[in-house]
């Protein structure tokens, strides 16, 4: 099955836009393979990132705040939203290969 005006037998078609190949030319299990191991690495190498570079910067301004005000400082919620982010972003990873395993 062909799509978009793909390949036929080593000749482009270029009566539509966009140029694929065919469609079962690469299986859905290695796109879930390859797309989940870069979402998987991208998202850890930022959650390392906010886990070190970021929470430094967090626990110094946080000597000269009280407790109740922790969630107004631009700082924490910059490392708050850049934990959760980037782990969801592993878990979505984790979910995707698992999804391409069970295929």
């Amino acid at each position: 099955m062909y799509r978009f005006g793909a390949i036929k037998s080593g000749v482009f078609n270029f009566t539509t836009p966009l140029f694929c190949v065919k469609l079962s030319a690469m299986p859905i299990k290695v796109i879930l393979i390859l797309t989940a191991g870069l979402l998987f690495i991208v998202s850890l190498a930022g959650f390392l990132y906010a886990k070190i570079r970021l929470r430094r910067q967090v626990d110094a301004e946080l000597e000269d705040c009280y407790h109740e005000f922790e969630d107004r400082l631009p700082g924490l919620a910059r490392y708050d939203a850049w934990c959760r982010v980037t782990l969801t972003g592993v878990m979505i990873a984790m979910l995707l290969m698992f999804l391409a395993m069970i295929l």
